[in-house]
């Protein structure tokens, strides 16, 4: 059943809120068709005139709860003269095309508990059986719920990272236990979907520039080093090799003042390289003024990057942070390898 898959599709992209049942299904021009009891019987009947059971690729739908959900959730939004018109269509469920009641009909199907799913349920069970509007429908979805968390994000910008949310759902047939733990920082589904596809969209800020990367392969691997809660990663700048402290919680690139002389003494940077400086608070809780600097010619994996930004602290280790990732199209971290993907 196509709109069954529908709702399962939307349902990481949901908050359910309760809603009230009325005694009477009531147009939205509060014209009354009759009592709601009468309604699902009506509805319920037909249902089973034409199966036993209402179910999709396993998951059984409850016809009653279904029924009670269209009355309140479709019917409820709609005018008489448009609930006749479906009617005589014989197609409700293109009303779904609008978002009220979209929102209205799915939280009534969810909070009925109408839909029995079990936790290994796989969400790419239903993917080939979307049509090209119920996948629209479900990006339509994501990208409203992103926006209502932040409203200043770029909204093509949302919809890249909604899309590539369900394609990696998918991709790694991922079951719905482990997509109810999907905003917990710690577990599988948000560091192998939501982290990566998140990183997608801000790797589209303005440092990154496809001219400043120099290399043959679309995307490269990189090893990372584990440490105590983080990793190291390798990079050379301009053959003078160091290791950094990889930490994409940091907005910047740091290097210490042992590094800029030693880069300084080699001629790899002069002070026609140094930009605006910027403030940073230490682990002391100091704040310190940074020096800037433009970086090139730095090898990570088979690139080599240019005009990457890097700030200049007393001490302690360099630290590559998000304003080198923002150079590279998108990255990826490869948790069981320990691995870094970049692409060019």
């Amino acid at each position: 059943m196509k709109l069954i898959s529908l709702l399962i599709a939307i349902l990481s992209f949901l908050n359910v809120n309760s809603q009230d049942l009325d005694e009477y299904v009531v147009t939205a021009d509060n014209y009354k068709l009759g009592t709601l009891k009468e309604f699902i019987d009506g509805c319920s009947k037909g249902a089973k005139e034409t199966q036993s059971q209402m179910q999709w690729e396993g998951v059984e739908i409850d016809i009653k709860q279904f029924c009670k959900c269209m009355a309140i959730g479709v019917i409820g939004n709609l005018t008489k003269d448009e609930f006749l018109e479906k009617m005589s269509q014989g197609d409700l469920t293109t009303a779904l095309s609008n978002k009220k009641i979209r929102n209205d009909f799915t939280n009534c199907i969810f909070n009925s508990g109408a839909m029995k799913l079990e936790d290994d349920f796989k969400y790419s069970n239903f993917n080939s059986n979307l049509s090209k509007e119920q996948e629209a429908i479900v990006l339509d979805y994501c990208v409203e719920k992103e926006l209502e968390v932040d409203n200043s994000l770029d909204p093509k910008l949302v919809r890249e990272f909604c899309k590539c949310k369900r394609e990696k759902l998918i991709e790694l047939d991922i079951t719905f236990d482990k997509l109810y733990e999907i905003e917990n920082t710690d577990k599988e589904a948000y560091n192998e979907i939501i982290l990566p596809c998140f990183n997608s969209i801000i790797t589209t800020k303005e440092e990154y520039n496809p001219d400043d990367l120099i290399g043959s392969n679309y995307f490269t691997r990189v090893s990372l080093i584990p440490i105590i809660n983080s990793y190291k990663i390798k990079l050379e700048i301009d053959g003078t090799t160091r290791y950094f402290v990889f930490d994409t919680g940091a907005d910047q690139m740091l290097i210490n003042s042992d590094l800029e002389k030693e880069l300084l003494s080699k001629n790899k940077i002069s002070k026609y390289d140094y930009i605006e400086s910027m403030s940073f608070e230490m682990a002391d809780g100091s704040i310190v003024l940074a020096r800037g600097v433009l970086l090139n010619n730095i090898k990570i994996g088979s690139y080599f990057v240019n005009n990457v930004k890097a700030y200049i602290v007393p001490e302690g280790s360099p630290l590559c942070g998000m304003g080198f990732l923002n150079k590279f199209k998108k990255w990826e971290i490869d948790v069981e390898k320990n691995e870094l993907l970049l692409f060019k």
